[in-house]
C-alpha cells in the first residue's frame, strides 16, 4: 500500500523509501508531525499527501517507548499469567 501511494505522489517508489516513510510514520508523534517530515523532505503539498499521512499514521505500527514501556508491558503480562 505505501508503495502504491508513493508511486500516486512521487513517481517511483523504492524499497528504501517505502522502509524509510513506514518507519517514519511508526516514530511520529502525529500524522501532522508525520505531514511536517513528508514536508521537510520535499513530498508536495497536496490534499493527497496529507491524506497519505493520516492514513498511514493511522495505520503504522507504534514503536515502543522505550525500556520503561517495555518493562510496563512485561509487568502487565505477568499480572494476567498469576491465578
Amino acid at each position: 500500500w505505501v508503495s502504491d501511494q508513493l508511486m500516486s505522489l512521487l513517481g517511483y517508489s523504492e524499497n528504501f523509501l517505502t522502509d524509510y516513510v513506514t518507519n517514519l510514520a511508526s516514530s511520529e508523534k502525529s500524522a501532522a508531525a508525520l505531514l511536517a517530515k513528508l514536508h521537510a523532505a520535499d513530498v508536495p503539498n497536496t490534499p493527497a499527501t496529507r491524506k497519505f499521512a493520516e492514513d498511514l499514521f493511522a495505520r503504522a505500527p507504534r514503536k515502543s517507548g522505550g525500556a520503561a514501556a517495555q518493562q510496563k508491558a512485561r509487568a502487565a503480562a505477568d499480572k494476567k499469567e498469576k491465578p
